[in-house]
Protein backbone atom coordinates (compact mmCIF):
# COMPACT_ATOMS: atom_id res chain seq x y z
CA UNK A 1 0.00 0.00 0.00
CA UNK A 2 1.33 3.45 -0.90
CA UNK A 3 1.85 5.74 2.07
CA UNK A 4 3.12 9.29 2.35
CA UNK A 5 6.00 9.99 4.69
CA UNK A 6 6.41 13.35 6.31
CA UNK A 7 9.19 15.26 8.04
CA UNK A 8 8.39 16.79 11.44
CA UNK A 9 10.35 19.82 12.66
CA UNK A 10 11.23 19.26 16.30
CA UNK A 11 11.01 22.35 18.50
CA UNK A 12 13.64 23.37 20.97
CA UNK A 13 11.81 22.03 24.02
CA UNK A 14 11.42 18.54 22.56
CA UNK A 15 14.98 18.58 21.25
CA UNK A 16 16.23 19.45 24.71
CA UNK A 17 14.18 16.65 26.21
CA UNK A 18 15.60 14.17 23.69
CA UNK A 19 19.13 15.44 24.38
CA UNK A 20 18.51 15.03 28.09
CA UNK A 21 17.42 11.43 27.58
CA UNK A 22 20.77 10.58 26.06
CA UNK A 23 22.74 11.80 29.07
CA UNK A 24 23.24 8.35 30.58
CA UNK A 25 23.86 7.90 34.30
CA UNK A 26 24.91 11.50 34.75
CA UNK A 27 21.44 12.69 33.83
CA UNK A 28 19.98 11.71 37.17
CA UNK A 29 18.08 8.79 38.67
CA UNK A 30 15.01 9.21 36.43
CA UNK A 31 16.95 9.10 33.08
CA UNK A 32 15.61 5.59 32.23
CA UNK A 33 12.01 6.72 32.71
CA UNK A 34 12.57 9.74 30.46
CA UNK A 35 13.97 7.42 27.74
CA UNK A 36 10.90 5.21 27.93
CA UNK A 37 8.54 8.17 27.61
CA UNK A 38 10.40 9.70 24.66
CA UNK A 39 10.75 6.43 22.68
CA UNK A 40 8.13 5.62 20.02
CA UNK A 41 6.86 2.04 20.10
CA UNK A 42 7.32 0.21 16.78
CA UNK A 43 7.20 -3.31 15.38
CA UNK A 44 10.13 -4.60 13.39
CA UNK A 45 11.28 -7.33 11.03
CA UNK A 46 14.55 -8.03 9.24
CA UNK A 47 15.97 -7.50 5.79
CA UNK A 48 17.07 -10.72 4.16
CA UNK A 49 18.90 -11.99 1.10
CA UNK A 50 16.31 -13.68 -1.09
CA UNK A 51 15.41 -15.00 -4.53
CA UNK A 52 12.32 -13.23 -5.82
CA UNK A 53 10.06 -14.42 -8.60
CA UNK A 54 8.66 -12.23 -11.35
CA UNK A 55 5.14 -13.46 -12.03
CA UNK A 56 2.25 -12.87 -14.42
CA UNK A 57 -1.36 -13.80 -13.58
CA UNK A 58 -4.08 -14.56 -16.09
CA UNK A 59 -7.59 -16.07 -16.03
CA UNK A 60 -8.50 -19.09 -18.12
CA UNK A 61 -10.19 -22.47 -18.23
CA UNK A 62 -9.44 -26.14 -18.73
CA UNK A 63 -9.72 -27.85 -22.08
CA UNK A 64 -8.99 -31.29 -23.54
CA UNK A 65 -6.49 -31.94 -26.31
CA UNK A 66 -7.89 -35.32 -27.30
CA UNK A 67 -11.37 -36.76 -26.87
CA UNK A 68 -12.36 -40.38 -27.37
CA UNK A 69 -15.80 -41.34 -28.72
CA UNK A 70 -17.30 -44.75 -28.06
CA UNK A 71 -19.84 -45.49 -30.82
CA UNK A 72 -22.33 -48.25 -31.62
CA UNK A 73 -20.59 -50.93 -33.75
CA UNK A 74 -23.86 -51.85 -35.49
CA UNK A 75 -27.57 -51.08 -35.40
CA UNK A 76 -28.93 -52.59 -32.22
CA UNK A 77 -30.03 -52.17 -28.63
CA UNK A 78 -27.77 -51.06 -25.78
CA UNK A 79 -28.29 -53.77 -23.18
CA UNK A 80 -25.97 -52.38 -20.49
CA UNK A 81 -23.80 -49.36 -19.62
CA UNK A 82 -21.66 -49.58 -16.48
CA UNK A 83 -20.13 -46.07 -16.41
CA UNK A 84 -21.48 -42.58 -15.93
CA UNK A 85 -20.14 -39.03 -16.22
CA UNK A 86 -16.92 -38.48 -14.26
CA UNK A 87 -15.94 -42.16 -14.03
CA UNK A 88 -12.36 -43.13 -14.83
CA UNK A 89 -11.84 -45.99 -17.27
CA UNK A 90 -8.83 -48.04 -18.32
CA UNK A 91 -7.87 -48.82 -21.89
CA UNK A 92 -9.89 -51.84 -23.10
CA UNK A 93 -12.18 -51.83 -20.07
CA UNK A 94 -15.69 -53.23 -20.74
CA UNK A 95 -18.18 -50.43 -20.15
CA UNK A 96 -21.34 -51.91 -21.71
CA UNK A 97 -22.89 -54.31 -24.21
CA UNK A 98 -25.08 -54.25 -27.33
CA UNK A 99 -27.23 -56.75 -29.21
CA UNK A 100 -28.14 -56.43 -32.91
CA UNK A 101 -31.64 -55.44 -33.98
CA UNK A 102 -32.17 -58.76 -35.83
CA UNK A 103 -31.14 -60.76 -32.77
CA UNK A 104 -33.37 -58.65 -30.55
CA UNK A 105 -36.30 -59.19 -32.96
CA UNK A 106 -35.73 -62.97 -33.04
CA UNK A 107 -35.65 -63.16 -29.26
CA UNK A 108 -38.78 -61.03 -28.91
CA UNK A 109 -40.60 -63.24 -31.48
CA UNK A 110 -39.63 -66.46 -29.72
CA UNK A 111 -40.72 -65.08 -26.34
CA UNK A 112 -44.05 -64.04 -27.84
CA UNK A 113 -44.55 -67.55 -29.31
CA UNK A 114 -43.88 -69.10 -25.91
CA UNK A 115 -46.26 -66.74 -24.17
CA UNK A 116 -49.08 -67.46 -26.63
CA UNK A 117 -48.58 -71.25 -26.88
CA UNK A 118 -51.81 -73.19 -26.23
CA UNK A 119 -50.62 -76.76 -26.57
CA UNK A 120 -47.60 -78.76 -25.47
CA UNK A 121 -46.44 -78.98 -29.07
CA UNK A 122 -46.68 -75.20 -29.47
CA UNK A 123 -44.67 -74.72 -26.27
CA UNK A 124 -41.99 -77.12 -27.47
CA UNK A 125 -41.71 -75.30 -30.80
CA UNK A 126 -41.50 -71.93 -29.03
CA UNK A 127 -38.78 -73.15 -26.66
CA UNK A 128 -36.79 -74.48 -29.59
CA UNK A 129 -37.16 -71.15 -31.42
CA UNK A 130 -36.04 -69.27 -28.28
CA UNK A 131 -33.00 -71.53 -27.90
CA UNK A 132 -32.05 -70.97 -31.54
CA UNK A 133 -32.50 -67.19 -31.19
CA UNK A 134 -30.24 -67.13 -28.14
CA UNK A 135 -27.63 -69.28 -29.85
CA UNK A 136 -27.59 -67.15 -32.99
CA UNK A 137 -27.81 -63.76 -31.32
CA UNK A 138 -25.20 -61.14 -32.29
CA UNK A 139 -23.96 -59.44 -29.11
CA UNK A 140 -20.82 -57.42 -28.50
CA UNK A 141 -19.11 -55.89 -25.47
CA UNK A 142 -18.48 -52.14 -25.57
CA UNK A 143 -14.91 -51.29 -24.54
CA UNK A 144 -13.11 -48.02 -23.79
CA UNK A 145 -10.66 -47.27 -26.63
CA UNK A 146 -8.14 -45.70 -24.22
CA UNK A 147 -7.70 -44.69 -20.61
CA UNK A 148 -9.47 -41.51 -19.55
CA UNK A 149 -12.45 -39.93 -17.84
CA UNK A 150 -16.07 -40.08 -19.00
CA UNK A 151 -17.14 -36.57 -20.00
CA UNK A 152 -20.70 -37.45 -21.03
CA UNK A 153 -22.93 -40.29 -22.20
CA UNK A 154 -25.49 -40.07 -25.01
CA UNK A 155 -27.36 -43.35 -24.52
CA UNK A 156 -28.82 -45.47 -21.74
CA UNK A 157 -29.59 -49.21 -21.46
CA UNK A 158 -32.58 -50.14 -23.60
CA UNK A 159 -31.99 -47.43 -26.22
CA UNK A 160 -32.08 -48.42 -29.90
CA UNK A 161 -29.01 -47.11 -31.72
CA UNK A 162 -28.02 -46.81 -35.33
CA UNK A 163 -24.54 -47.84 -36.43
CA UNK A 164 -22.06 -45.12 -35.45
CA UNK A 165 -24.26 -43.42 -32.85
CA UNK A 166 -22.24 -42.02 -29.94
CA UNK A 167 -22.60 -43.84 -26.63
CA UNK A 168 -19.89 -42.25 -24.45
CA UNK A 169 -17.49 -39.31 -24.81
CA UNK A 170 -14.11 -39.61 -23.04
CA UNK A 171 -11.34 -37.18 -22.13
CA UNK A 172 -8.13 -39.08 -22.82
CA UNK A 173 -5.85 -39.47 -19.82
CA UNK A 174 -3.11 -36.84 -19.73
CA UNK A 175 -4.76 -34.66 -22.36
CA UNK A 176 -6.31 -32.03 -20.05
CA UNK A 177 -4.71 -28.60 -20.46
CA UNK A 178 -5.34 -25.06 -19.24
CA UNK A 179 -5.75 -22.14 -21.66
CA UNK A 180 -4.73 -18.87 -19.98
CA UNK A 181 -5.75 -15.54 -21.49
CA UNK A 182 -2.58 -13.51 -20.89
CA UNK A 183 -2.57 -9.76 -21.46
CA UNK A 184 -0.62 -8.91 -24.61
CA UNK A 185 1.70 -6.63 -22.61
CA UNK A 186 2.60 -9.53 -20.29
CA UNK A 187 2.90 -12.18 -23.00
CA UNK A 188 6.32 -10.84 -24.05
CA UNK A 189 7.99 -12.61 -21.13
CA UNK A 190 6.10 -15.90 -21.46
CA UNK A 191 8.22 -18.78 -22.74
CA UNK A 192 7.85 -22.54 -23.11
CA UNK A 193 9.00 -24.48 -20.06
CA UNK A 194 8.16 -21.82 -17.46
CA UNK A 195 6.47 -23.15 -14.30
CA UNK A 196 2.82 -22.31 -13.65
CA UNK A 197 0.58 -22.58 -10.60
CA UNK A 198 -3.13 -22.83 -11.37
CA UNK A 199 -5.98 -22.36 -8.92
CA UNK A 200 -9.30 -23.77 -10.09
CA UNK A 201 -12.65 -23.03 -8.50
CA UNK A 202 -13.36 -26.78 -8.40
CA UNK A 203 -10.04 -27.76 -6.76
CA UNK A 204 -8.95 -27.04 -3.18
CA UNK A 205 -5.23 -27.33 -3.88
CA UNK A 206 -3.24 -25.53 -6.59
CA UNK A 207 -2.41 -27.42 -9.78
CA UNK A 208 1.14 -27.42 -11.14
CA UNK A 209 1.76 -26.97 -14.83
CA UNK A 210 4.30 -25.96 -17.45
CA UNK A 211 3.99 -23.49 -20.32
CA UNK A 212 3.70 -25.38 -23.62
CA UNK A 213 3.60 -22.29 -25.79
CA UNK A 214 1.76 -19.18 -26.90
CA UNK A 215 -1.11 -19.92 -29.27
CA UNK A 216 -1.58 -17.79 -32.40
CA UNK A 217 -5.27 -16.84 -31.92
CA UNK A 218 -4.82 -13.51 -30.11
CA UNK A 219 -7.89 -11.39 -29.26
CA UNK A 220 -7.95 -7.88 -30.69
CA UNK A 221 -10.97 -7.07 -28.53
CA UNK A 222 -9.76 -8.19 -25.10
CA UNK A 223 -6.07 -7.57 -25.95
CA UNK A 224 -5.13 -11.02 -24.69
CA UNK A 225 -3.10 -13.94 -26.02
CA UNK A 226 -4.07 -17.58 -25.35
CA UNK A 227 -1.30 -19.54 -23.69
CA UNK A 228 -1.40 -23.34 -23.42
CA UNK A 229 -0.39 -24.81 -20.05
CA UNK A 230 0.27 -28.56 -19.83
CA UNK A 231 -1.00 -29.90 -16.51
CA UNK A 232 0.59 -32.47 -14.25
CA UNK A 233 -1.16 -35.35 -12.53
CA UNK A 234 -2.57 -33.19 -9.69
CA UNK A 235 -5.98 -32.57 -11.26
CA UNK A 236 -8.38 -34.83 -9.35
CA UNK A 237 -11.18 -34.81 -11.93
CA UNK A 238 -10.14 -33.72 -15.44
CA UNK A 239 -12.95 -31.79 -17.09
CA UNK A 240 -13.64 -29.21 -19.77
CA UNK A 241 -14.50 -25.62 -18.91
CA UNK A 242 -13.28 -25.35 -15.29
CA UNK A 243 -12.41 -21.69 -14.67
CA UNK A 244 -9.35 -20.59 -12.73
CA UNK A 245 -6.31 -18.33 -12.55
CA UNK A 246 -2.80 -19.17 -13.76
CA UNK A 247 0.25 -17.61 -12.12
CA UNK A 248 3.25 -17.86 -14.44
CA UNK A 249 6.80 -17.42 -13.17
CA UNK A 250 8.45 -15.53 -16.03
CA UNK A 251 11.72 -14.72 -14.24
CA UNK A 252 13.76 -14.85 -11.04
CA UNK A 253 16.20 -12.51 -9.32
CA UNK A 254 18.67 -14.14 -6.95
CA UNK A 255 20.73 -12.44 -4.26
CA UNK A 256 18.25 -9.59 -3.75
CA UNK A 257 17.96 -7.67 -0.47
CA UNK A 258 14.28 -8.00 0.45
CA UNK A 259 12.15 -6.50 3.22
CA UNK A 260 8.47 -6.98 4.13
CA UNK A 261 6.23 -4.84 1.94
CA UNK A 262 4.94 -3.03 5.05
CA UNK A 263 8.45 -1.71 5.69
CA UNK A 264 8.49 0.44 2.53
CA UNK A 265 6.71 3.79 2.54
CA UNK A 266 6.29 5.64 -0.74
CA UNK A 267 5.50 9.34 -1.02
CA UNK A 268 2.43 9.54 -3.26
CA UNK A 269 3.56 12.93 -4.68
CA UNK A 270 7.28 12.53 -5.26
CA UNK A 271 7.32 8.74 -5.59
CA UNK A 272 10.34 8.48 -3.27
CA UNK A 273 10.43 5.18 -1.33
CA UNK A 274 12.03 4.90 2.11
CA UNK A 275 12.70 2.27 4.76
CA UNK A 276 13.20 3.03 8.47
CA UNK A 277 16.20 1.08 9.83
CA UNK A 278 16.73 0.71 13.58
CA UNK A 279 20.29 1.40 14.72
CA UNK A 280 21.37 2.23 18.24
CA UNK A 281 17.77 2.46 19.36
CA UNK A 282 16.92 5.12 16.76
CA UNK A 283 15.03 5.06 13.46
CA UNK A 284 17.15 6.09 10.48
CA UNK A 285 15.46 6.63 7.12
CA UNK A 286 17.07 5.08 4.05
CA UNK A 287 15.99 5.98 0.52
CA UNK A 288 15.52 2.80 -1.55
CA UNK A 289 14.59 1.72 -5.04
CA UNK A 290 11.84 -0.91 -5.14
CA UNK A 291 12.05 -4.06 -7.24
CA UNK A 292 10.06 -7.29 -7.50
CA UNK A 293 7.30 -8.13 -5.02
CA UNK A 294 6.94 -11.79 -4.08
CA UNK A 295 5.24 -13.60 -1.18
CA UNK A 296 4.90 -10.46 0.95
CA UNK A 297 8.47 -9.23 0.39
CA UNK A 298 9.80 -6.53 -1.93
CA UNK A 299 13.29 -6.28 -3.32
CA UNK A 300 15.02 -3.01 -2.39
CA UNK A 301 18.32 -1.35 -3.19
CA UNK A 302 19.69 1.53 -1.15
CA UNK A 303 22.89 2.72 0.48
CA UNK A 304 23.03 1.79 4.14
CA UNK A 305 20.67 -1.20 3.91
CA UNK A 306 22.01 -4.75 4.16
CA UNK A 307 20.72 -8.26 4.93
CA UNK A 308 20.09 -8.70 8.64
CA UNK A 309 19.23 -5.04 9.26
CA UNK A 310 16.27 -4.39 11.55
CA UNK A 311 13.52 -2.55 9.67
CA UNK A 312 10.32 -1.04 11.05
CA UNK A 313 7.09 -2.52 9.67
CA UNK A 314 4.57 -0.75 11.94
CA UNK A 315 4.61 2.63 13.67
CA UNK A 316 7.00 4.38 11.27
CA UNK A 317 4.47 6.63 9.52
CA UNK A 318 5.32 10.28 10.28
CA UNK A 319 8.36 9.26 12.35
CA UNK A 320 11.18 11.89 12.16
CA UNK A 321 14.68 10.73 11.29
CA UNK A 322 16.84 9.70 14.29
CA UNK A 323 13.83 9.38 16.59
CA UNK A 324 14.35 7.06 19.54
CA UNK A 325 12.19 3.94 19.18
CA UNK A 326 11.07 1.15 21.45
CA UNK A 327 10.69 -2.23 19.79
CA UNK A 328 7.36 -3.85 20.75
CA UNK A 329 7.19 -7.62 21.04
Amino acid sequence: MTRRWMTVVVGGGLAAAVAGCGGGAGAGGDGGAADAVAATPVRVSFARLDTLREQVSAPGQTSVLREGHVRAPFAGVLTSLTVTDGDRVAAGEVIGAMISLNSEAALDGARAMLASALTAADSADARQALALARADRVERSIRAPEAGVVLSHSASPGDRLAEGDEIVRLAAAGSTIFIADVAQSDAVGVRAGQPVEIRLAAESAPIRGVIHGVLPAASSVAFTVPVRVDLGADLATPAVGLFGTATITVGRQAGVVAVPTAAVLTDDITGVARVAVVRGGRALWVVVKKGLVDRGYVGVAGRGLAPGDTVIVSGQVGLPDSTRVLVSP
